[in-house]
């Protein structure tokens, strides 16, 4: 009988702490609805424009703006948003999220933001440290290049370019220059130079850039797998006061698979050997290429 008894008075113990644990997991959850709710996110509008105009270099329009907790902090989250650079160009975005970002930086002072944007061409996620030195680390996943305005593409004017684009990027911009490295990778896309009436197919277009702090950038790969033309190349893009006018000089080997491309490339020196292969020089600059 004793030993029911303590049997029945355990369960009416535990029983009674179950209840009183759900009660305070309501409680927890109703004051964070609570707090979430009457959380002043319009105060912060202004913080986030700002954040997004360093970030992207250009001046964002936010539409409804929410907060929402999580294990990373309070999440600003703003949908629609709207980015247009000096240039005239503009992206849509349908949701970009901020909230603070683990790092160890915040023991330096140095405060870092983890920011995702979401558009309809692609979508962008990281971490961004906003106080000089400007600094992200993160990746672009697929983005159509096609349906990029120009303007954002200063580098490619008179080259079109298409394709799906997934980026890994590790970049601080520090007094005006670029240091770190990026991977990219372009698939099942299309490349035409400057003049040139033919677009070439290729299915994955890669480059490995090494950016050094004095301006100049490390071609480590650059690789181009297609049906009519595949080829390596590697090299060094030179310091410059602007990019346009960076010296190009990349070495390596193209291979002209389609017979019809090859005499198209002779007048530009290019003359393959009967197997279509040919070795590459490229100078001139990033704008005006010259094959040597």
């Amino acid at each position: 009988m004793a030993a029911a008894a303590r049997a029945a008075r355990a369960g009416r113990l535990a029983s009674a702490g179950g209840r009183a644990g759900a009660v305070a997991l309501a409680c927890g959850l109703l004051t964070a609805a609570f707090f979430v709710v009457r959380f002043p996110v319009d105060r912060f509008r202004g913080a986030l424009v700002e954040q997004l105009a360093a970030a992207t270099g250009a001046d964002a329009t936010i539409g409804a703006l929410s907060a929402r907790p999580g294990l990373g902090g309070l999440t600003l989250v703003a949908a629609p948003v709207s980015l247009g650079w000096p240039g005239g160009a503009r992206v849509e975005l349908e949701r970009a999220a901020v909230r603070p970002a683990w790092s160890p930086s915040w023991l330096r002072g140095r405060p870092a933001l983890h920011v995702a944007l979401q558009a309809r061409v692609g979508s962008l996620a990281g971490t961004f440290w906003p106080a000089e030195p400007l600094a992200f680390d993160g990746e672009l996943d697929d983005v159509a290049l096609a349906e990029l305005p120009p303007e954002i593409l200063v580098l490619a004017e008179g080259v079109a370019l298409t394709g799906r684009l997934d980026a890994d990027v590790v970049l601080e911009q520090r007094d005006g220059r670029l240091a770190g490295e990026l991977e990219l990778e372009v698939a099942d896309g299309s490349f035409s130079a400057p003049g040139s009436p033919v677009a070439v197919p290729f299915e994955a277009l890669e480059a490995d850039l090494d950016f050094a702090d004095t301006g100049a950038i490390a071609v480590r790969t650059l690789r181009l797998e297609g049906p009519m033309v595949s080829g390596e190349a590697s090299g060094e893009i030179g310091a410059a006061p602007s990019l346009e006018g960076a010296p190009l000089s990349l070495t390596g080997e193209l291979r002209v698979t389609d017979p019809s491309l090859r005499g198209m490339l002779e007048p530009l020196g290019i003359t393959p050997d009967p197997e279509g292969r040919a070795k590459l020089r490229v100078g001139g600059t990033l704008v005006e290429p010259i094959l040597q």
